[in-house]
């Protein structure tokens, strides 16, 4: 009984070590640059039919499927792993149809650290990653254990500096041309 518990941590140890090394080997190998734009096929529809997902540069949304399609990974944040000044930071935008999504964060922080939640993406609604304190770092880590979240601006958890600074980068997008992101030979899109 003991070698089947020593050979479950061994797996469980092996499997987080390898896992966190692919992440790291497909940040070295460069993925696609991140760029706004639509994960819809044809042309924009109007702004109350799809939803809206911004993110900064020290948070990457790595990858998103929707409820009963294929996920999609999309492209890098350039400098993400730089240190840069927060005015400096861009706010990237990705455009849905509404929907159940399961997402996929990449964050920055004393370590890398990839977590995948899931949302409801309301037409004509703009969501933001943001990070979510959930308690005590598990042992061995210190400090706090974190969660993306994201945060419908126009709902009550989004601050009036959120909302403010927020809607304005999506308001922005919006009135943009909107292009389709596509697919490119390494499966990211951009």
């Amino acid at each position: 009984m003991a070698e089947a518990t020593v050979e479950r941590l061994v797996r469980s140890k092996t499997s987080r070590v390898l896992t966190f090394a692919s992440i790291g080997l497909g940040l070295l190998a460069g993925p696609a640059q991140a760029r706004d734009g639509r994960l819809y096929a044809g042309d924009p529809r109007p702004a109350g039919e799809t939803a809206v997902i911004a993110y900064e540069g020290i948070m990457w949304v790595s990858s998103i499927a929707r409820d009963g399609e294929p996920e999609m990974k999309l492209g890098q944040v350039a400098g993400i792993w730089k240190k840069t000044s927060l005015s400096a930071i861009k706010t990237y935008m990705v455009e849905v149809l509404p929907g159940h999504y399961r997402a996929c964060v990449l964050s920055q922080g004393l370590y890398l650290a990839q977590n995948c939640v899931e949302f409801d993406a309301q037409p004509g609604h703009a969501y933001f990653a943001d990070m979510q304190t959930v308690g005590p770092a598990p042992p061995p880590a210190q400090g706090q254990s974190i969660r993306p979240v994201f945060v419908d601006l126009a709902g009550e958890d989004a601050s009036k500096s959120m909302k403010d600074s927020k809607q304005k980068a999506v308001d922005t997008y919006l009135q943009g041309d909107r292009p389709a992101l596509v697919q490119d030979g390494k499966g990211h899109w951009k």
